[in-house]
């Protein structure tokens, strides 16, 4: 996570969800529908912090050609506080428009 610091690499917000928050199911939810994978030890010393880690794929070609796709790696933290049904999210990548973007996704499929 700390190396990760450059400005403009991490986005942070809290929002309200759309739905009651199952905080037992969330972990699979995350992993299933952002690719990043949960890291179990830290969900298990607090189960409504939940913290992923992976590469994403863009669709832009890398530099080189072969077809080949920019990977950037990806962290991402969501706390969760379901007595009031919200959220803060934290993501940080390589690229700032990626960490935007990610964010973006993983806020609308939580408030829409």
């Amino acid at each position: 996570w700390g190396g990760m610091t450059a400005a403009g690499l991490e986005v942070q917000g809290t929002f309200n969800g759309k739905d009651p928050i199952d905080v037992s199911a969330m972990p699979g939810m995350v992993g299933k529908v952002t690719g990043l994978a949960v890291v179990a030890d830290m969900l298990a010393s607090n189960p409504n912090v939940i913290t992923a880690a992976g590469t994403l794929k863009t669709g832009s070609p890398a530099a080189g050609g072969g077809g080949n796709k920019i990977q950037v790696g990806c962290l991402m933290t969501l706390e969760m506080n379901a007595a009031d049904q919200a959220y803060r999210l934290t993501v940080r990548t390589q690229i700032p428009s990626v960490s935007n973007t990610f964010f973006e996704s993983v806020k609308k499929l939580l408030t829409e």
